[in-house]
């Protein structure tokens, strides 16, 4: 075989497993559609799924006779024969809720006068009389005599400040019921061995509500079963004494009889 043979048997290797994988694909969303027509519940086991072989979270899903299965496997079927629940429990949560209200009122009022005395007025004064004494020289040398003096300076204001400040708060509590998760228990019977099989989930109110819609094959309880036994077993000894007597023939009481043991 040469190395083109051996390109070519690779490719077509991988093309049937291409193929085979698309294959499964199609088979998985078609088994999707159908199961998608059967009533279903998403819920979350937490003990007995293990023995069931199932993983946690799975879908539960009925069929229209009434027999129960997981997730897309239908050829495993149960039937629900039992479901408890002992309800909700609520944790309270406290919220404060604060509002405040708060004004505040300010007024000031302010005054100023500044009356400046000095160099200005003084340096005035000198010159004159130095221009008087002696025109030129003298009206230089006695500004500067006069630019020498002291002043004085005097602020006189009168400040008002008034201010108020209200404020007002009120707080209310508010209070709500938060549900928990909590557990509840649903029992199977497994078809193809008949064993009972009990699978603990986490339940709420919402869960409890979609469970409650699936049908339910009650099981008779063993003082039912003997009673009914009791039943049945006279019965059948009134239809032999019956049979003995040539009342009824042989095929009307093996129909009766098996009637009577739900054969």
């Amino acid at each position: 075989m040469g190395l083109l043979d051996t390109i070519r048997n690779e490719i077509a290797q991988r093309q049937e497993e291409q193929r085979l994988v698309q294959e499964k694909q199609q088979q998985f969303q078609l088994k999707m559609q159908e199961c998608g027509k059967d009533r279903s519940l998403f819920i979350q086991p937490t003990f007995g799924h293990f023995q069931l072989g199932i993983k946690s979270p799975a879908t539960l899903r009925q069929k229209t006779d009434g027999t129960v299965y997981f997730d897309i496997a239908d050829d495993i079927t149960y039937h629900l024969i039992g479901y408890e629940w002992n309800g909700p429990i609520y944790d309270q949560v406290v919220n404060a809720q604060v509002s405040s209200n708060a004004n505040v009122n300010t007024a000031q009022n302010s005054k100023s006068q500044t009356v400046k005395k000095g160099k200005a007025g003084k340096m005035a004064a000198g010159a004159i009389v130095g221009t008087i004494l002696m025109p030129g020289v003298g009206t230089v040398v006695g500004a500067a005599i006069g630019a020498g003096g002291k002043s004085k300076q005097n602020t006189t204001g009168n400040i008002n400040s008034n201010s108020n400040t209200y404020s007002n708060s009120n707080s209310q509590q508010v209070s709500r019921n938060v549900e928990q998760n909590t557990t509840a228990i649903i029992r199977l019977r497994r078809l193809s061995d008949n064993t009972v099989h009990s699978l603990t989930i986490v339940c709420n109110t919402g869960i409890d509500a979609q469970i409650r819609c699936f049908n339910m094959q009650e099981e008779k309880s063993l003082v039912d079963a003997s009673i009914e036994a009791t039943e049945s077993l006279k019965g059948i000894k009134a239809l032999k004494e019956l049979l003995d007597m040539g009342a009824i023939t042989q095929d009307e009481f093996d129909a009766k009889k098996n009637q009577l043991l739900d054969l």
